[in-house]
């Protein structure tokens, strides 16, 4: 695990900084893990002046964290993604929600309070270290049975959030019964109980592994009435969010109208940095119910030996072809990359973009490969997008 605090020369941030790191360090002895690397930025602070009025101007980040964990992968084939499954291909199917927060529904720092120029007053919190390694023992369980078809965590925008981008991933739809974990159906305690971004998570499961769900948290995780089964996937052609409690319908939108609200955003900055024609093209195929999103389907059986006798004769008695994997500052799939040509039967090289300037020749080398990392691109699709669309349909 990895910390990163980003703070300012501004008054306050020192102290709050302090309180940032005595936290995570009091947080992080409760669950016995370590962060082997930290660092402090001052880098949050934009001054400049206005080129019509020639007013100083200055923009001014608060103190916040952010926390890289890594773990070893026993199995990568046994990874979960938010992508819901549709009904056409797994059969019916549950969503369970789990409830790390004991019912606390702290909005303080939401991003549902920052759409409505809000701050709030209770943030949410680790209330119990203990419950998040029963919580982890359980997902440890939970991997091992192979049970769950999507997973997606709490994080900005609430469970809300969370079910639309789930619905996102896997061109689904999702219909919700919040009676659980709303105190009713009026507006105040809708809001709490979607926009809320407590501790907590969504799993799809199949209907027939509910008892095999929750008996993964009998020995640890949270308590019982902590997991709630709150919805089910529809069959593919009804793509709608719908959210009812009790008979009172509180919500139904569709899933097109949602994601184009969250990917309205990127949109508009692709269309200034890319090719235009492909930046619309891209965002059309947001209302086309039948296009499943990001997917393969392989013509072809990947384990056939395509190579004729001839070549396996030749490699014999010659040296594969060397290719370059190209590796600079930020990039971080040259590992990959590497391995993917020598499947391929070639010989992979590393080779640093210093080594080329200080005058390292290419000619022995058949092809070079510029590999994946850090890309200056990257838009992120702003949560607010969802909560606006959502409110104005629940009003």
């Amino acid at each position: 695990m990895s910390l990163v605090l980003i703070r300012c020369s501004h008054p306050g941030e020192g102290a709050a900084l302090y309180e940032g790191v005595s936290a995570i360090m009091e947080l992080c002895i409760e669950l016995g893990v370590t962060i082997p690397v930290g660092k402090d930025s001052t880098s949050m602070k934009v001054s400049w002046k206005d080129q019509e009025t020639g007013e100083a101007k200055a923009v001014t980040a608060p103190m916040s964290a952010v926390i890289t964990a890594f773990a070893p992968v026993a199995n990568v084939r046994s990874t979960w993604t938010p992508a819901l499954r549709r009904l056409e291909d797994v059969g019916e199917t549950y969503l369970m929600y789990v409830d790390l927060a004991q019912g606390h529904k702290a909005m303080g720092g939401s991003a549902l309070a920052q759409a409505f120029g809000q701050l709030g007053d209770e943030a949410p919190d680790v209330r119990d270290p203990a419950m998040i390694i029963d919580y982890f023992d359980a997902l440890t369980q939970l991997h091992e049975s192979g049970i769950v078809l999507a997973y997606h965590d709490i994080s900005d925008g609430g469970l809300m959030t969370t079910v639309a981008e789930m619905m996102f991933a896997g061109r689904c739809g999702a219909e919700l019964m919040i009676d659980g974990f709303s105190t009713s159906a009026s507006l105040p305690h809708v809001l709490e109980s979607m926009f809320n971004e407590e501790l907590g998570a969504v799993f799809q499961i199949r209907k027939s592994d509910e008892t095999n769900f929750m008996r993964c948290f009998a020995t640890c995780g949270p308590p019982p009435r902590m997991i709630r089964k709150i919805g089910r996937v529809p069959a593919a052609t009804k793509q709608k969010l719908t959210i009812r409690y009790g008979q009172q319908s509180v919500l139904n939108i569709d899933r097109t109208e949602m994601q184009q609200y969250w990917s309205n955003t990127s949109y508009h900055m692709q269309r200034l940095r890319d090719n235009v024609a492909c930046a619309d093209s891209e965002f059309a195929t947001i209302q086309d119910d039948r296009d499943p999103g990001l997917s393969y389907k392989l013509t072809f059986d990947p384990k056939e030996n395509i190579m004729p006798f001839t070549s396996s004769l030749t490699a014999a008695f010659s040296k594969a072809p060397r290719v370059a994997i190209l590796r600079e500052q930020g990039v971080n799939g040259h590992a990959e990359m590497a391995f993917a040509f020598k499947v391929a039967g070639f010989d992979a090289i590393d080779l640093h973009m210093s080594e080329i300037i200080n005058g390292r020749g290419l000619e022995d080398f058949v092809g070079i490969a510029a590999c994946g990392g850090f890309s200056y691109g990257k838009s992120y699709p702003m949560e607010y997008g969802i909560i606006m669309s959502c409110f104005k349909w629940m009003i």
